[in-house]
């Protein structure tokens, strides 16, 4: 069963501001050689892009929010996770995991020799979301910048880490990570139905008043966006949860070994084994039964409940009961930044 959303009395409603209409981009043809054709194909995405220009937003999200972005990225997924090609000092169209589970925006160490960036020890650094074992060998590296186009993302000292197990697993190679630090810095949207990540400018953004949104307090005392929720596991109540919105989860809702072993629910028939490998670590689980989650008045039918019964980082977490991750996330959009201590979930193809 779909999500459930509540009457438009029940969003709230924000102010609105005058539309701003769309400046569409003009189509380009190609008549290259094959050649050149297949290189273009095979160039930075990004670079095929036209940037967007301030006071502009795209026609899809008139309907919903306004604003004046500072960066539209496009977005690719691996295994339903969204990636952005960003540059790196020169390096031209790297992949970025976008993870709002990981409390910091990280550099794949294994890549230093690579993207040619110096690794210096930062002791004493800890990362949530990351896992003890990572955590000890999290690196800084001075004086990067991170852009989309001719538009810097990131400016200064970055952290490192080893990440290269988690692209092996995707089968993908990545630079990095784009964490909740950045992602919350301004009003960014993460709209899985458009392919997009669009930061505004801090001052510009709202919400159209018949907008459907739903308004979930964060608990960021660990710099992770935890919000308040009601789980269930068939007709099984499992209680309020603590639970992390994690965009760098291919898993749709994740219960943590804690919570899981406290209401025993690893002894319910009808779980399958797998296993997991996350920025936070390897983990195995239980998965295959159906569920619901409940936030801020919305409930949400999950057809795949997992249960972790061992793990590192977040999973092992006393902080935190669960995660929902981007298969879940993927029917709204996400919007952080917007509010302090507050995320939004934007509903973005009008579901009952």
């Amino acid at each position: 069963m779909a999500a459930i959303f509540p009457s438009v009395r029940r969003w709230r409603m924000l102010e609105t501001e005058s539309l701003i209409r769309l400046t569409p981009f003009s189509r380009r043809k190609n008549w290259m050689p094959a050649l050149l054709l297949f290189s273009a194909i095979t160039m930075d995405a990004h670079a095929l892009t036209p940037p967007v220009s301030a006071g502009v937003v795209p026609a899809r999200e008139t309907g919903i929010w306004r604003g004046h972005p500072r960066l539209a990225i496009p977005v690719c997924f691996f295994h339903g996770i969204p990636f952005l090609r960003l540059d790196i000092d020169g390096f031209k169209g790297e992949l970025f995991m976008v993870d709002s589970g990981a409390q910091r925006t990280l550099l794949n160490s294994d890549e230093s020799d690579r993207l040619q960036f110096k690794l210096t020890s930062a002791p004493g650094v800890e990362v949530s979301g990351f896992g003890e074992a990572n955590a000890k060998g999290v690196m800084v590296v001075r004086s990067l910048h991170l852009k989309f186009g001719r538009n810097t993302l990131v400016k200064g000292d970055m952290f490192a880490a080893s990440l290269s197990r988690v692209g092996a697993a995707m089968g993908v190679r990545i630079a990095g990570i784009i964490g909740y630090d950045v992602l919350r810095a301004n009003p960014t949207v993460v709209d899985y139905a458009s392919s997009k990540v669009t930061i505004f400018e801090k001052e510009s953004f709202s919400f159209a008043a018949d907008a459907r949104i739903l308004e979930l307090p964060v608990d960021e005392s660990s710099q992770l966006p935890a919000v308040s929720a009601r789980i269930a596991i068939g007709e099984k109540d499992c209680g309020d949860a603590r639970v992390v919105l994690d965009t760098g989860s291919d898993r749709g809702l994740m219960l943590y070994s804690k919570f899981s072993s406290e209401r025993s629910l690893e002894h319910l028939t009808g779980w399958s084994r797998g296993e997991n490998l996350g920025v936070g670590g390897e983990s195995s689980f239980l998965h295959g039964l159906p569920g619901s989650i409940s936030l801020g008045g919305i409930q949400i039918s999950v057809p795949d409940v997992s249960v972790m019964d061992s793990g590192e980082g977040l999973a092992a977490s006393d902080h935190y009961d669960a995660l929902i991750g981007s298969p879940l996330l993927a029917r709204y959009a996400i919007v952080f930044g917007a509010t302090p201590g507050t995320v939004y979930l934007a509903d973005t193809v009008g579901r009952p």
